[in-house]
């Protein structure tokens, strides 16, 4: 008798809650924009996701700045990925910060991977590293967004849902005014850099941890 398939999990209030608590803590420390939001990445993907992307508006385009995963294999595509595949208007990372509303992808589908891949290598690197959910949030100063905040499972058996929305508006809301005027200062001046960091560094900038849920 064949076991059946493994049903995805929630990610716990826990996870969220002590993601909080780790963006309180940087926010108290740390008043650097991209400084911020390194730690912040680290945090998300350290409790509650396998990748995190931040993406601000940069006159009409939008900039990649921050990229960082728990698999060390994604990170070797990532920096062509980055460089080919920066969101392009219609991609749905662009309708988040236009509308200032967040998306939610409980599953992705294989159908949802090929309108959002921009040519065949692109959409390779999608199926065979891509999410299995994400969950993009705005990043808002003054009511009007700037940029977006994406977690996303790929490789771990979590899934995101509706009670996830207001977790991930939290810790947008809370780091949003501290990014806003450094990271406008950054883009200007020579941009952010991307980081690929390891489960290890992950594990040391937010301390002992339990298994993820």
């Amino acid at each position: 008798m064949s076991s059946s398939p493994q049903q995805p999990l929630a990610i716990t209030a826990r996870r969220w809650l002590e993601l909080a608590h780790d963006v309180d803590d940087l926010l108290v420390r740390e008043r650097n924009g991209e400084k911020l939001l390194a730690g912040v990445a680290q945090s998300i993907v350290a409790r509650v996701a396998d990748k995190c992307i931040v993406d601000l508006l940069e006159g009409a385009r939008l900039r990649r700045v921050e990229m960082t995963a728990s698999d060390p294999m994604w990170q070797l595509s990532v920096e062509e990925a980055k460089r080919r595949y920066a969101p392009r208007k219609g991609n749905p990372i662009w309708r988040v910060v236009k509308t200032g509303e967040p998306a939610l992808v409980e599953t992705v589908s294989r159908s949802h991977l090929e309108r959002i891949a921009v040519d065949p290598l692109h959409l390779s690197i999608l199926l065979e590293r891509g999410p299995r959910s994400y969950l993009t949030v705005p990043l808002k100063s003054n009511g009007s967004p700037f940029g977006a905040i994406t977690f996303l499972v790929s490789t771990s058996n979590r899934r995101y849902g509706r009670k996830d929305v207001p977790f991930a508006l939290d810790i947008a809301e809370k780091i949003a005014e501290t990014v806003r005027p450094a990271a406008a200062t950054a883009t200007r001046a020579s941009g952010f850099r991307y980081r690929a960091r390891s489960t290890a560094d992950q594990r040391s900038a937010v301390g002992p941890r339990s298994n993820k849920r």
